[in-house]
């Protein structure tokens, strides 16, 4: 960016490529400036695999945000997600902290680095470590501990969430951008960027599944203790949803996309059995009447396919009764007619919607969960920048703040690392 203290966000996703430009405010919160939309036909599943198609997409898109704010975008933070990306868990042993008898705070910072530096135990051949996240301490034998700073030991036991993409995926990835002459700042995992804008800290406390539907896989990630202790992606998303109407019905997919924006719904209750609407027929000039009540029930099917998926994928990160977490649904495809409704029957879970906290300084017009990707991008960058602390949830007591301030803020903060960041 022109300015430094100016921040860009590349959203770059199986449908759309969002570009979000914004600066931290003096009270901490961030401030978007502008942003730009455009439609993407090079990445499926998450992955880039038309570099060229991918580029113009970024393009157009930062050429609308540049536009819009004012700022020329020459580095960006750019999220990755798909297929590809891997997460492991290890025990690192660090026998350098506590130097000056005590743990202090740039000790805490300093591990990140250290478990990637030197842990080619976790590495794979081919692979890129996008974050190391520490999720937990153990120090004389005292296990579960999350802020260590002023603590006196010479060595701890850590706990990490590796997350892991192909270098192959990765560099097509950032081909895309820096081919444009923007410069990759550093890459994200778009789930964690999810997180920053519609997770508050009390929810990360507690224990919160966040389900990102985007348009060609749905992100899962898991907090717990005011740290992310699991995360994994399902390749289905709403492309999965559009493209059954285009197989059963033989229409094309931007009649199939607008068929399922303006009538689907996973109940299939909610339209009378004799409804009908008209889609075009593929490669000809002929139309076909298709009765609404069978589109949902459509619908239907592939949603709870989707919901029982997710619940498997939460019962192998450990999260087996789901009456214990906040669901927060979030992602552009999470709106569709009934799927909230459907997730709470199905799983007795406390379920919301999720979209960026208009508190965190995110304009009207991007509250929606379509957006919550590029504004947590934003809102994570602005916050590698310094150690101010994230505004709290509303409502959030004191005494709660001030209990869990240092273990949620030097945990999450201090211990997240970008390799890419230069």
């Amino acid at each position: 960016m022109q300015n430094s203290k100016l921040f860009a966000a590349i959203d770059i996703g199986t449908t759309k490529v969002f570009t979000v430009i914004g600066k931290k405010a003096g009270d901490g919160r961030v401030e978007i400036l502008g942003h730009g939309l455009a439609p993407c036909s090079g990445v499926h599943k998450g992955v880039v695999e038309d570099v060229a198609a991918t580029q113009s997409a970024v393009r157009s898109s930062v050429s609308m945000a540049e536009r819009s704010s004012g700022a020329t975008v020459d580095t960006a933070f750019v999220g990755i997600s798909g297929t590809g990306i891997s997460y492991e868990k290890r025990v690192d042993t660090i026998d350098w902290v506590g130097e000056h008898g005590v743990i202090t705070a740039r000790d805490v910072e300093q591990v990140p680095q250290s478990i990637v530096r030197n842990g080619v135990n976790g590495s794979h051949r081919g692979r890129k470590t996008i974050h190391a996240i520490p999720q937990s301490y153990s120090i004389d034998g005292k296990i579960g501990v999350h802020d260590p700073m002023g603590m006196h030991t010479r060595k701890i036991d850590v706990e990490t969430h590796l997350v892991e993409g192909s270098e192959a995926e990765i560099g097509k990835l950032k081909k895309a951008v820096e081919g444009i002459g923007i410069k990759v700042e550093s890459l994200v995992l778009e789930a964690l960027a999810s997180s920053e804008s519609v997770l508050t800290e009390e929810d990360k406390v507690r224990g919160a599944a966040m389900i990102d539907i985007g348009g060609g896989t749905t992100d899962v990630m898991v907090f717990k203790d005011g740290a992310m202790n699991y995360s994994t992606v399902i390749p289905i998303g709403g492309f999965q949803f559009t493209n059954d109407i285009c197989v059963v019905y033989n229409t094309p997919y931007e009649a199939a996309e607008a068929a399922k924006l303006a009538h689907a719904s996973v109940r299939a209750d909610s339209v009378r059995i004799h409804e009908q609407i008209t889609l075009p027929i593929t490669s000809g000039n002929t139309l076909t009447k298709v009765s609404l009540h069978e589109l949902c029930q459509l619908t239907r099917e592939r949603a709870n396919e989707l919901m029982r998926l997710i619940v498997l994928k939460l019962r192998e990160g450990g999260v087996i009764d789901l009456k214990g977490y906040r669901v927060v649904l979030t992602g552009g495809a999470s709106r569709l007619s009934g799927f909230m409704e459907l997730f709470q029957l199905g799983t007795s879970a406390n379920v919301r919607m999720g979209a960026p906290f208009g508190y965190l300084g995110v304009p009207m017009e991007l509250q929606a969960p379509a957006y919550s990707t590029g504004a947590g991008m934003l809102i994570w960058a602005a916050h590698q920048e310094d150690d101010e602390p994230k505004p709290h949830a509303i409502g959030q007591s004191e005494e709660r703040q001030s209990q869990h301030k240092k273990s949620t803020e030097k945990v999450r903060k201090g211990g997240i690392l970008s390799l890419f960041r230069r």
